[in-house]
């Protein structure tokens, strides 16, 4: 799994634990809903700035943001 594919995975399981769609995170995070939709369909990397912004409107730190297995380095594929 590449660090795209991972960090979307990541936000759908924090998505999916609040029951919220892409809307509700736009709405709660201030991101446009074009930029989560590129994000989601992964068309772009996420920028440092964006990510933040999306973790403040869900209410998670970096660290827990990446306390998943596949978000270490030795699971990510770096292509």
């Amino acid at each position: 799994m590449d660090i795209k594919q991972a960090i979307v995975k990541r936000l759908a399981e924090l998505m999916a634990e609040r029951g919220w769609t892409q809307y509700q995170l736009f709405k709660m995070s201030g991101v446009p809903i074009t930029t989560i939709n590129t994000i989601f369909n992964k068309k772009q990397g996420v920028r440092l700035d964006t990510l933040f912004q999306l973790l403040l409107g869900l209410g998670v730190e970096f660290t827990e943001f990446f306390d998943v297995d596949y978000l270490k380095f030795n699971s990510l594929n770096n292509k």
